[in-house]
């Protein structure tokens, strides 16, 4: 049984994933003029904003992310929970689990209304931000571990992506894969294949 739970915010809490990406599509379009690889999309998910625009060859990474968090803004101002998000956190609170955010986000990226509203949930939220390496690397799941504690048998990850599993590995906690919001599931390796959110509240 776990006692803290780690989260990361896109494609686990929030159905971001395809809002972004077709922000993301556009800014290829307008900056590369060249089709959208599989890769690209990838980075794009899993990378911190910074490092997706270096990876996918804009010649003006500052400027492409610009661009990117103005079509953001445009077309997506408010990005909705998945089903079930909100119970799964009232009913780890209700059992008194401690809540992290672990996010290849900058904190510059956390303002936006739909973060904000389930930042109460959390006693941490670590972004790239605080962080010499973001995830893969295990250092924001390390920190946590630093500032509240915890032990890693304690803790459970939930995420979506390679990369979050990867970073639980390294740190050595146990990684749980939200099926709801995870790109090609079959190929992410993981010690819980949660179907829903409210799946989380039976290993706590």
């Amino acid at each position: 049984m776990y006692k803290h739970v780690l989260l990361d915010i896109d494609n686990t809490l929030l159905r971001s994933g395809e809002p972004l990406l077709e922000s993301f599509k556009k800014v290829v379009r307008d900056l590369l003029g060249v089709p959208v690889t599989r890769k690209m999309l990838l980075d794009a998910l899993m990378l911190t904003t910074t490092d997706a625009m270096i990876a996918c060859g804009f010649p003006d990474p500052a400027a492409a992310e610009a661009l990117w968090n103005r079509y953001i803004e445009e077309d997506h101002p408010c990005i909705e929970t998945f089903e079930g998000i909100l119970p799964m956190l009232d009913g780890l609170k209700a059992r008194g689990i401690r809540m992290g955010i672990v996010t290849s986000r900058f904190d510059s990226e956390i303002d936006r209304p739909e973060i904000l509203a389930l930042l109460p949930y959390f006693d941490q939220v670590i972004t790239a931000s605080a962080v010499a390496a973001p995830k893969p690397a295990p250092d924001g799941i390390l920190l946590y571990l630093e500032r509240s504690g915890a032990k890693p048998k304690e803790v459970l990850f939930i995420g979506d992506s390679h990369h979050d599993g990867g970073s639980a590995q390294a740190a050595g906690v146990d990684f749980g894969l939200a099926l709801w919001g995870a790109m090609a599931p079959e190929e992410i390796p993981a010690q819980h294949r949660l179907a829903h959110p409210l799946d989380v509240l039976a290993l706590v």
